[in-house]
């Protein structure tokens, strides 16, 4: 097993849940797709399905879990739990 197959089985049977913040970048809605086909982690995207259809139309999200923080309820918790994170690092 090479060292890439091996990293994405370690992150499978981690179970985790990766937040991405650039649902207006193709690339990330892309990625964020492929992620959750092949199973290795959850996704959350933050961006609306409109757009992220629109930059990356054909790409399947079901899966995808997508927020759009101009309407969601839980905006103001995400950027706490951000702004904790982040806090004390150095630009």
């Amino acid at each position: 097993m090479d060292f890439v197959a091996a990293l994405k089985e370690k992150a499978k049977k981690a179970g985790k849940t990766i937040v991405l913040c650039e649902g207006e970048d193709k690339r990330v809605v892309e990625a964020a797709a492929k992620i959750v086909k092949e199973g290795i982690a959850k996704i959350i995207l933050i961006g609306t399905k409109e757009e992220c259809s629109r930059i990356a139309p054909g790409v399947d999200l079901s899966g995808v879990t997508l927020v759009d923080p101009a309407s969601s309820d839980r905006t103001d918790a995400y950027a706490e739990l951000l702004y904790k994170a982040r806090e004390g690092k150095i630009n």
